[in-house]
């Protein structure tokens, strides 16, 4: 789900593939500027799993675990104005020639937030041993990749693969 986007964006745009070339480029290196979002849940996720494995037999458990989802949404919420409010500033951490795509930012970070509510909601299923549900709602998420990128990469381009990754961790995060 992370990384097929770019496989399909360089094989089924409909320009040379110099051309592709460029435009995968372009849409990773703003996929760069969505990284905020993802370190801030990269992190949560290495110390909140053994924190909820190690709370989940207290009694109180359940509003332990809905005050740590309040507070990681709000942060994720935060960061997400942060880097839309100021992107015009960060527009320059990548070069000149790959800024044609910083409209995808805004979409790649809601995405990059839905995932990270995701894996903090996923606790449940790792919690009852059922981790073939994660596998499920895993393959659920790779075929809504696989098939927006598909249909919609030849028409729209990198913005078809920045919808299709929202769409794709929107669906994981609502199963």
């Amino acid at each position: 789900n992370d990384v097929i986007d770019r496989s399909m964006l360089q094989k089924m745009l409909p320009l040379s593939q110099q051309d592709a070339d460029i435009q995968v480029a372009i849409y990773a290196n703003c996929y760069k500027l969505a990284i905020f979002i993802t370190l801030l849940w990269s992190a949560f996720r290495m110390a909140a799993e053994p924190f909820f494995f190690n709370k989940s037999q207290d009694r109180d458990s359940r509003h332990v675990f809905a005050r740590v989802m309040k507070w990681f949404v709000i942060t994720l919420s935060v960061a997400f104005l942060f880097t839309t409010l100021f992107l015009d500033e960060l527009k320059y951490i990548i070069g000149p020639k790959y800024r044609g795509g910083i409209g995808i930012v805004p979409i790649l970070c809601a995405a990059n937030m839905f995932v990270g509510i995701y894996y903090n909601l996923s606790i449940w299923y790792k919690l009852a041993d059922k981790m073939r549900i994660g596998m499920y709602i895993t393959l659920v998420g790779a075929l809504i990749t696989i098939i927006g990128n598909y249909f919609f990469i030849p028409t729209f381009g990198y913005y078809a693969s920045a919808w299709a990754t929202f769409f794709c961790y929107f669906a994981m995060k609502l199963i």
